[in-house]
């Protein structure tokens, strides 16, 4: 594996796995409202599920690792087949 790809497989999982994270806790998934739960910015205590941001974490660390190494994939093909379009097979 190229260097290129294997830095996008780490930049897309950092991204997703935060992206997961957030969107676990900002969609409610992960946000477990205790009494009362009618006043929780007032006197209610709103708990965080950190199994739950665990997983949308790994969810999203997945996705996006998977996309940032095939998109990384695609643009170095992309590079390859403009080189070749200008230069021809120099140096093979």
């Amino acid at each position: 594996m190229k260097a290129s790809i294997a830095r996008s497989v780490l930049k897309g999982g950092k991204v997703g796995a935060l992206a997961g994270a957030a969107g676990s806790v900002l969609s409610g998934a992960a946000v477990v409202v205790t009494a009362p739960g009618w006043l929780p910015f007032i006197g209610g205590t709103l708990l965080i599920s950190s199994a739950a941001v665990a997983t949308g974490a790994a969810i999203g660390g997945g996705c996006g690792a998977a996309l940032g190494g095939v998109s990384a994939f695609l643009r170095e093909k992309q590079q390859e087949r403009r080189f070749r379009e200008e230069f021809g097979d120099i140096g093979r």
